[in-house]
Order: structure tokens, then C-alpha cells, then sequence
């Protein structure tokens, strides 16, 4: 198969983003399957497949290898994976949005929605509100 895209997010799979896009075949059951290169080299586990016929032949997607190790060595040291949220709808910020916000910076995320209730909001981030670093690391996309 051929990796067609990486990062691929918003797919209604689960809560994770940054999916590995093949044209692998997965079939359905063998989920956890090795995503490898020509010479052998991990790239990833293969998770899930968008096929219209139900087969293996369709979309396939696949977690990255580093995330996978990232799992797995949370799961030996603490029993469990704990993954961070801050509870806001993000998007992109485009060239055109930065131009009619009047931004200086091309990149980051504008906050199209924030969950009652849910760290961004008890923080006072708002629907509108414009991301451009967290920490001193500038978002260059969501």
C-alpha cells in the first residue's frame, strides 16, 4: 500500500487525531497490525478502515509509530494512558483570517467553540478567541 496522508484528524474514529492515511488493505478484525516501509521499519498500527463494501478495500488508517510508544510506556509506568484536553472547537487560522483579524503571525487556531464547563472555559478562553502560542511554542495548526 501507499501512505497517501499523514495527520489526518476529524474523522469520527475516536477522540485521537493524527492518523497515519493508507491504501493498505486492513482487514476488518486484524486492527493492531504492523504499518510497515519497504525495509521492514515500524510506522505504525493499523486501527481502522473506511471501506464502502465493508471489505478491505478502502481507506485505511494507522496510529502513529511515536504515539504508539507513548501509549505503551504510559500503560508499563502508571497502568493507564491519561491524555490531556482543554475543551475548545479549533480551527485553523488561515492567511484570510489572520488578514480581517489584523494579525501579525499566519498561524495558529481560532477558537470556534468552548465546552461549558471544561478547562478552556474555567480558564476564560471564548468562542473568537485567537491561539497563536501555549508555553512559547507557536500553534501552526490544530
Amino acid at each position: 500500500g501507499i501512505i497517501s496522508a499523514l495527520g489526518r484528524n476529524h474523522l469520527g474514529i475516536n477522540t485521537f487525531e493524527n492518523f497515519i492515511q493508507t491504501d493498505a488493505p486492513i482487514n476488518p478484525g486484524n486492527s493492531g497490525g504492523a504499518l510497515v516501509d519497504v525495509n521492514g521499519n515500524l510506522l505504525g498500527i493499523n486501527t481502522a478502515i473506511y471501506s464502502r463494501s465493508g471489505g478491505s478495500l478502502g481507506i485505511g488508517f494507522a496510529i502513529p509509530v511515536s504515539t504508539a510508544r507513548t501509549v505503551l510506556e504510559s500503560i508499563i509506568t502508571t497502568g493507564s494512558v491519561t491524555r490531556g484536553w482543554i475543551g475548545v472547537e479549533p480551527q485553523d487560522v488561515t492567511p484570510e483570517i489572520a488578514e480581517s483579524f489584523g494579525l501579525q503571525q499566519k498561524s495558529g487556531a481560532i477558537v470556534a467553540g468552548v465546552l461549558q464547563g471544561g478547562p478552556a472555559d474555567k480558564a476564560g478562553i471564548k468562542p473568537g478567541d485567537i491561539l497563536v502560542s501555549v508555553n512559547g511554542e507557536d500553534i501552526t495548526d490544530t
